[in-house]
């Protein structure tokens, strides 16, 4: 069985919003398919909000290939860090084991943490 992931076409002409995951069998064909959003993974949100693109825009949580910065990547600024990890789930369903677990992802916001004591012996304590 492989996994193909390709982009998922809107409405609108070169404009994609979202990934389209399949597991495909070498003799059976597809097996089950999942659309990823990329509004609904918070891909773009970033970009929109930085760029003030209303919610009921079009051009909100998607990209074009034609309409694009000049040198810059159609996808410039995707934060892709949810939709890896919906992959990463299907995957575990399909492909139990086959994907290595990733570390938990970031907050957005800053945390404390604890840091854990450097290695080496004890610090002596003076009278």
């Amino acid at each position: 069985m492989r996994l193909c992931i390709e982009f998922t076409p809107t409405i609108y002409a070169d404009t994609y919003g979202g990934l389209r995951a399949a597991v495909v069998h070498a003799d059976r064909g597809e097996i089950n398919a999942v659309a990823l959003g990329f509004v609904d993974h918070g891909t773009f949100h970033r970009r929109d909000e930085a760029q003030h693109t209303p919610r009921n825009n079009a051009e909100y949580g998607t990209f074009n290939t034609r309409r694009h910065r000049a040198g810059q990547p159609p996808w410039e600024g995707a934060v892709t860090t949810q939709l890896r990890d919906a992959i990463e789930q299907y995957c575990a369903v399909w492909f139990p084991g086959s994907w290595p677990a990733s570390p938990p992802s970031r907050t957005a916001a800053r945390t404390a943490r604890h840091v854990p004591a450097p290695a080496g012996p004890p610090a002596r304590r003076r009278p």
